[in-house]
């Protein structure tokens, strides 16, 4: 039985690994023009209080916001090809 779980535990690590693999695969790379135009975007979507555009936003590209007292931090699904942080809007 202790080999069937240390297989099965090596079989797990293969899978695990298989998918963080996958994952950065999935990871796009977009110019600064592509931000700052998703950026402007999603900034009128916003203004306008158009609430299922900014969903479909926060859906597609956002994967964690992290707010904090004195500045918020947003982990995108995409990496940025520019400068590691974007000034606020």
């Amino acid at each position: 039985m202790n080999e069937l779980q240390a297989d099965k535990l090596e079989l797990e690590a293969v899978i695990n690994k298989v998918k963080l693999t996958q994952d950065d695969e999935k990871l796009r790379y977009i110019t600064e023009p592509e931000a700052i135009k998703m950026i402007d975007k999603v900034q009128e979507a916003v203004l306008t209080r158009n609430i299922p555009e900014c969903k479909k936003f926060i859906g597609d590209f956002v994967k964690r916001v992290d707010v904090y007292n004195d500045h918020v931090e947003v982990t995108f699904n995409m990496a940025f090809s520019c400068a590691p942080s974007i000034g606020a809007i």
